[in-house]
């Protein structure tokens, strides 16, 4: 008689007898603490004040209208939508106008390539006090997830994003690519969902 190899992957095992049988076995694990839940859930309908900068280097605008959309129709309210050149020191100066007038979240749209007049990322990561590295690698991977099944290459394209985002004082600044596509992607899935509990915690 064979002896049953076992394969353990994180939070469930695969048991091999034989050729043929296999049986997940799951184990009863809390992925969240509950009161990480419960604040979660507490936080879940917060509404908040925005502000968009359309900083896209060429000059197109239909992705900050995306974002501004998303966020109004989810219940928040956008104070400031501003088009700026793709200038570090004066993405960085308006920033700082945002953040003393007490604004929740900043959206910046457009600007995250790697050509050289792509400035966004510079003046985001250079103005924020605390990073949230998550952010853009949550988003190149649901970018690659998103777009692998047209053709790897194309899936690929994530990793030319440069998406980031942070804090500075009471306010959560993100910069996403200008394309609506990504915008929409970012809206939907991290920032409007997310950004109450990440809200929550600065506010502690």
């Amino acid at each position: 008689m064979r002896s049953c190899p076992k394969v353990f992957i994180i939070l469930f095992s695969l048991t091999v007898c034989g050729s043929h049988s296999i049986s997940p076995v799951y184990s009863n694990v809390q992925l969240l603490p509950q009161s990480v839940q419960t604040q979660r859930a507490e936080l879940k309908n917060l509404k908040f004040d925005a502000a968009v900068l359309i900083t896209s280097d060429s000059g197109k605008k239909e992705g900050g209208i995306v974002a501004v959309n998303k966020l109004e129709r989810a219940g928040h309210r956008v104070l400031k939508v501003v088009h700026l050149k793709n200038d570090l020191m004066n993405i960085k100066k308006y920033l700082s106008k945002l953040t003393a007038s007490k604004i929740s979240i900043v959206v910046c749209v457009g600007g995250t390539g790697i050509a050289p007049r792509n400035n966004t990322v510079e003046a985001v990561d250079s103005f924020i006090e605390k990073k949230l590295p998550g952010f853009g690698e949550l988003f190149r991977y649901l970018t690659y997830k998103k777009w692998q099944h047209v053709s790897e290459d194309v899936g690929l394209l994530a990793m030319d994003t440069r998406a980031c985002a942070g804090t500075k004082d009471k306010t959560v600044i993100y910069a996403v690519p200008g394309s609506p596509d990504a915008v929409e992607l970012a809206m939907d899935e991290i920032i409007i969902p997310e950004t109450p509990y990440l809200l929550g915690q600065l506010n502690k």
